[in-house]
């Protein structure tokens, strides 16, 4: 998966979001667009989701997520 990185003419297929609780109990949120690769699982999105969060905010890496969503990004 590819965050940011549409592959359909400009278009990412797929909205998500994520909000943690972190060890010190601050609160933060992730959300992103994206195009999954075909044949991927809600859970292997969550992974990467949570994979993603804690490379890019090292401070969030271990957080109690609180809420998480992905959904197709077309209205």
């Amino acid at each position: 998966m590819t965050l940011n990185a549409p592959e359909n003419g400009g278009q990412s297929t797929h909205f998500f979001f994520m909000s943690v609780r972190t060890a010190i109990g601050e609160f933060t949120h992730f959300s992103g667009a994206f195009t999954p690769r075909p044949g991927a699982t809600r859970s292997e999105v969550f992974e990467w989701v949570y994979g993603e969060l804690g490379r890019r905010r090292p401070e969030a890496r271990g957080s109690s997520v609180i809420a998480f969503d992905v959904q197709p990004n077309g209205l």
